[in-house]
Parts: structure tokens; sequence; C-alpha cells
């Protein structure tokens, strides 16, 4: 859709956002202890929204863009792959290991497990109806405002510095997520 026909050329896009995929999950790993979870999942979400936004503009303005848009798209995603890779990729397995009491702590994961792919086959399976229905532009700005949301919930519901016991100790009393 941005562009690139060829084979050979649709290959060293998929050769940067690999790479650049696999050492921002590196990043993460490091990021991860010196700043905490809170923190990093705010960077990658806030760091998602314009990312997402940027490929809807250049197919916005793609008759403007030219031979360019190919350029700016795949800058779009390499960017949304950044801050999805340092956040949500390596902390959602992260935290729904923290988030609920031992005794139902492996039937959570696996509920847990089950929605994060669920919800990543329900945007592959849907990618391609929403663009032929609302537009591919539509489509990435969808996808951003559903980010805004994200970052409305993760600042009020993902905790920091909390030991699994404080977590737990939490639960037992009760208490709402958001007091976390």
């Amino acid at each position: 859709m941005a562009g690139i026909i060829s084979n050979t050329q649709s290959i060293i896009p998929a050769i940067i956002i690999g790479g650049v995929n696999v050492l921002s999950c590196f990043v993460s790993v490091i990021l991860l202890d010196k700043i905490g979870r809170r923190k990093l999942y705010m960077i990658g979400i806030t760091g998602m929204i314009p990312s997402l936004a940027l490929p809807g503009l250049c197919f916005y303005y793609k008759e403007a863009l030219g031979a360019s848009l190919p350029v700016f798209a795949v800058l779009g995603i390499v960017c949304f792959i950044i801050f999805i890779a340092i956040s949500l990729a390596t902390l959602g397995w992260l935290l729904i290991s923290e988030a609920f009491p031992l005794e139902v702590r492996g039937v959570s994961m696996s509920i847990g497990s089950l929605a994060h792919r669920g919800f990543n086959a329900i945007i592959s399976f849907t990618f391609l109806s929403l663009v032929n229905s609302i537009g591919i532009s539509s489509t990435f700005w969808f996808y951003s405002a559903a980010c805004i949301g994200g970052l409305i919930w993760g600042y009020y519901y993902i905790s920091e510095g909390k030991t699994l016991e404080q977590i737990e100790k939490h639960w037992r009393a009760g208490a709402k997520p958001k007091e976390l």
C-alpha cells in the first residue's frame, strides 16, 4: 500500500523492522530494572501514539509525499516497533506474572497469555478489513486512539515498586486495582 511493489524492495524494510524489534527487546530488558515497569510502559505507549498516527498521515497525504511515502510509512512502523518492543511486547508477560495471587497465578497467566495472543490475532485478522472499510489512514488513527486508551489505563492500573507479596496482600484485602 505504501508503494513497495517488488519482492526485492520489500525485503529491506522487513529486515530493518525485524532487526529493530530484536534490538529493542534487548534494550527493554536493560531498561526495565533501571527505570521501572510503569515508566517504561508509559514511555512505550506514549511513543506508540504518534508512531501509529504517522503512517495514517502518510497515507492521507500520499499524493503530496509521492516517492517518499514508503520511507515515511516504514519510518512510522519502525518507530512503532521500537516503542512496542520496549514496552508492551516485553512488559505484558511480566505484568501478568505479577498481577495474580499465587494460588491462581498459573491459570490466570494462561488466561492472560490467551488474551494477549487473542488480541494479536484480532488485530492481524481485522487489519485488512478495517483498511477496506474505513481506509488505511483511519485504520492507523484508530489504532493510535486505542493506544490513548492504553495510556489512560496504564496510568491508573500499573503499579511500580511493589513486591509480589505486597501485590498479593493488596488483592487479599479486596482493594481496588487502581489503589495498587
